[in-house]
């Protein structure tokens, strides 16, 4: 991932917050739709990305992966995030908020204790 200074980090979030999805999202487990009951097979599983995916023509996939690599010299997936037109900005979004969060937490702790005068506010 490329190193950019904090401004450009923040003016790169607020890039790809926009070209997301402006729904709010939410953690889910993805369940069978017709009982929403879990799935109980791998097979279960395919057919039902089968059906999500096939909303679009597409045939690129996104997503995120961990930059390590399995056994099998590929890298884990974290997670898909599909093959829509907004899929590609979704899967970025994630990897810039996991990768530069710490950093713009920290920031932001400082600032309010600047701001406040607040000693007591904890640090990371």
């Amino acid at each position: 991932m490329t190193q950019l200074s904090r401004n450009e980090a923040i003016a790169k979030l607020r890039e790809l917050h926009a070209a997301c999805r402006s729904e709010q999202w939410c953690n889910a487990e993805i369940v069978r739709r017709e009982d929403g009951q879990p799935y109980e097979s791998q097979e279960e599983i395919l057919d039902g990305l089968r059906v999500t995916l096939s909303k679009s023509e597409t045939t690129r996939l996104y997503g995120v992966t961990l930059e390590t690599e399995d056994a099998d010299g590929s890298a884990p997936v974290v997670c898909h995030t599909g093959n829509g037109p907004t899929s590609a900005a979704h899967a970025e979004f994630i990897t810039c908020v996991k990768n530069w969060l710490p950093q713009l937490l920290d920031d932001f702790e400082e600032a309010l204790r600047i701001k406040t005068g607040a000693e007591w506010l904890p640090k990371s």
